[in-house]
């Protein structure tokens, strides 16, 4: 509550409940609702809040939910040039003067005093509302979708005729509200029941509504909530938590790649077996790498091998090429070249950067194929082309060698170069031996001896 005096919290209490007064003189100059007062506002007074719901139609609805025996009201409200008025069915009426302060205050000052109102629409949206809603209704459904970010979408599929819309949107303890861009409004209560329940109350009644399967948080949603919450949103972070301890597989997921980013292996793999447990392929390839690497398990290359090959099964790239680099090297099932190729083309074709320079180094040394330096080149340039750094080094080596292209010294650092600056430190060392023999740069043992410095430095991470 912000009153210009403490007492004014009573005097706007027995204003709201039983004044019955003449409007102010300048209220009648106000026209229309400024969009600015559109929405639901939340005043904190006498040990809980009152809600005021003001309507681009020109209604308004009051409630309390302070232990004030305030009685709730509506009527007709108008706002316009910082002057407003509202006229309650029971009779009373007011009016006075108001202030926008964005994002998300109004300052409204009427007979008895200045009170500082928040907007609902800028508090931290329930995690439980997020998400594809279905209503089965007149031989079809509504469909409504919640995004994290405070937007919605609608759209009938009953042959009803219900035109689709979309907007804004907020939920909070309790109450929701949302405001489409074509000006329909609309508001009222929910409660939500786990596991995906949404029982919602507004202007056309009471609904319950079914979390869509489908409809679960897309894992753009999980990205921008994690990545936001890395840079220290605090609440992206409780969005996302509460999303996944709903058990939202793609919510579990990322916040557990959240976890790996600040190095808490024993949260990272406890989000990525709930997620995984579920089926979620990018957990289940989190977890063989969680295995491979002994990172919040021990390290184990046979469960490696096994959560990889779960997610290679349903098409997961990153998970193909792991499995490749298995057969490859022995680690967890026999070393078999042959597998290895077999598991780096599925992941090749979906664009991944490693298995494409990792089919480069079976064509070069033939391993599982036919030693075909050409290849080798031409899967090189397709992973560095991507940006990956092992792919941008080897196709530097091949132009050192002249290996599948001509011999150019100066092609192979400038490829160098690209592998370097993302911290490869085979690349830091062919750099070092350019300079140390004057191949494609000019010797220069002090940036020779610079360039071994930041091998061992990268080598270190």
């Amino acid at each position: 509550m912000n009153l210009r005096a403490h007492s004014k919290a009573l005097t706007w209490g027995i204003f709201f409940s039983f004044m019955a007064v003449l409007v102010s003189t300048s209220a009648g100059h106000a026209g229309g609702v400024d969009k600015d007062t559109i929405g639901t506002w939340e005043l904190a007074v006498n040990g809980g809040r009152w809600l005021w719901e003001i309507d681009p139609n020109g209604t308004y609805e009051f409630h309390s939910e302070a232990p004030d025996g305030v009685a709730p009201h509506a009527g007709t409200f108008l706002a316009n040039g910082g002057i407003w008025s509202l006229q309650a069915t029971s009779g009373y009426a007011d009016g006075g003067t108001y202030t926008f302060q964005p994002p998300d205050n109004l300052i409204i000052t009427g007979h008895l005093g200045t009170a500082t109102w928040h907007h609902l629409a800028n508090a931290a949206n329930d995690a439980n509302t997020f998400g594809t809603w279905e209503l089965s209704l007149n031989g079809g459904r509504w469909e409504w979708e919640i995004d994290p970010n405070g937007t919605y979408q609608f759209h009938s599929e009953a042959g009803d005729g219900v035109a689709p819309h979309a907007g804004t949107f907020s939920a909070s303890d309790g109450y929701w509200w949302l405001q489409a861009t074509s000006g329909y409004a609309d508001g009222g209560t929910y409660t939500f029941q786990p596991p995906g329940t949404l029982i919602t109350t507004g202007h056309l009644g009471t609904a319950t509504w079914q979390r869509s399967v489908a409809g679960a948080m897309t894992d753009k949603q999980a990205e921008q909530m994690a990545n936001s919450a890395f840079n220290g949103d605090g609440q992206a972070l409780q969005r996302l938590t509460q999303a996944a301890q709903q058990g939202d597989a793609v919510a579990q997921d990322w916040l557990g790649r959240y976890f790996v980013d600040k190095k808490d292996d024993t949260q990272s793999v406890s989000w990525f077996q709930k997620a995984a447990a579920q089926g979620n392929a990018d957990a289940e390839a989190a977890m063989g790498a969680a295995y491979h690497d002994g990172r919040g398990v021990p390290k184990d290359y046979a469960q490696s091998v096994s959560w990889f090959r779960k997610a290679a099964l349903q098409g997961n790239a990153d998970a193909e090429s792991f499995l490749g680099d298995a057969y490859e090297f022995g680690k967890g099932v026999p070393r078999d070249y042959v597998q290895a190729v077999s598991w780096y083309r599925k992941a090749a074709a979906q664009g991944n950067g490693d298995a494409e320079d990792d089919l480069g180094n079976a064509y070069h040394d033939g391993k599982g194929v036919s030693q075909d330096y050409a290849q080798a080149v031409s899967w090189y340039r397709k992973g560095a082309a991507q940006g990956d750094a092992d792919a941008e080094d080897d196709l530097g080596s091949a132009y050192h060698d002249g290996k599948g292209v001509s011999q150019d010294y100066g092609q192979a650092v400038s490829w160098y170069r690209k592998a370097a600056a993302q911290g490869n430190a085979d690349a830091d060392d062919n750099l070092a031996n350019a300079y140390q023999d004057g191949k494609g740069v000019p010797k220069d043992a002090t940036k020779a001896a610079y360039w071994l410095k930041k091998t061992a430095v990268d080598l270190a991470f």
